[in-house]
């Protein structure tokens, strides 16, 4: 570890801004620590200030933060066998542990989902306007998490050949998030129109209201 470590360059240290020994790493950990150099203004120095802390924490006690778990998940998803190998050279979360948050988040039901976001916002800020949009993708078959997808849901025989998303944005300044993705082969206007009022009806009941819908002019819409 040290020998990789004299191969960083750090801007703060003098020719040949290369770590040399223990006390300059030191010395280094110290800075970051007391906050003497601006890292808010790069990223890069926040992930690596964030790596030192969580190596100096015991394997049982190490608590990852939410911005911890939503870089590691978007890495994750990217491919599952790079997050294996990333994991040998960076401290990021085990493999079950975030099967067991995305599981945990697949059993909410749609009420459950926006009513944990509802729960903090303000009450004006529950009005809410529905995009509702046709998104055309490659139909195929993919493996992932255990899971097979790809298949439509409003025909098990088919492959997917659209998405249908829908997407509630909160009025004065609230959150904007996607509901529903829905994968679908030949969309027609009765099993969108029962998703949008399932979605609708969500929403009222945890303790919201839907002013308008919006989407293209598509003949199904």
């Amino acid at each position: 570890a040290f020998l990789n470590l004299k191969q960083i360059k750090f801007p703060f240290l003098r020719y040949p801004h290369r770590i040399q020994f223990w006390s300059e790493f030191e010395e280094m950990f110290n800075s970051l620590n007391s906050r003497e150099l601006d890292v808010s203004a790069d990223k890069k120095w926040l992930y690596l200030l964030r790596q030192i802390q969580l190596l100096n924490t015991p394997r049982n006690g190490k608590i990852y933060s939410p911005d911890d778990l939503a870089q590691a998940f978007t890495w994750y998803c990217m491919s599952t066998n790079l997050y294996s190998e990333m994991r040998d050279c960076l401290v990021l979360p085990s493999l079950r542990l975030l099967r067991n948050l995305t599981s945990s988040v697949a059993k909410q039901s749609s009420n459950e989902f926006i009513t944990a976001i509802f729960n903090h916002i303000e009450e004006r800020q529950r009005l809410c306007v529905l995009i509702v949009d046709e998104i055309y993708i490659k139909p195929s078959i993919q493996y992932h998490g255990g899971t097979i997808f790809g298949m439509a849901q409003n025909d098990g025989s088919m492959l997917a050949k659209t998405v249908l998303a829908i997407m509630v944005k909160c009025l004065f300044g609230g959150p904007s998030f996607i509901v529903r993705m829905i994968p679908c082969s030949g969309l027609d206007s009765e099993f969108q129109f029962d998703n949008v009022k399932f979605v609708m009806r969500s929403i009222a009941e945890s303790s919201g209201f839907t002013v308008a819908i919006i989407s293209d002019n598509n003949a199904v819409n």
